[in-house]
């Protein structure tokens, strides 16, 4: 009887350590299914932020293209109205004074 009862717990024990392995394997796929997915999202989250790094690369050259057009509009203006000044001045028979200097206001 005790032999019975000694098989059986070993019989009992060994179904218990198949169910844990088999649990083991399916936590282990998880985890390999959990890793795969975090490196595929940090593999898009890279891509990402290098797309947005390349649109802010793109946004700063184009705001530089900006300013330096809007400089050479200010200039082109400030030389179009000295010209102007100087034909109404042609034009009303007085000579062409020059403009104030840096800092005259």
């Amino acid at each position: 009887a005790a032999a019975a009862a000694a098989v059986s717990v070993a019989v009992e024990t060994a179904e218990t350590a198949r169910a844990a392995e088999e649990r083991a394997a399916s936590a282990e796929r998880v985890a390999d299914e959990a890793v795969l997915t975090a490196r595929q999202a940090a593999t898009l989250a890279s891509n990402e932020a290098e797309e947005a790094a390349a649109a802010l690369a793109s946004a700063r050259r184009a705001a530089g293209d900006g300013v330096r057009c809007v400089m050479e509009a200010q200039e082109a203006l400030s030389l179009r109205v000295e010209l102007l000044s100087s034909k109404v001045d042609s034009l009303a028979g007085m000579p062409r004074q020059a403009g104030p200097g840096p800092g005259d206001n």
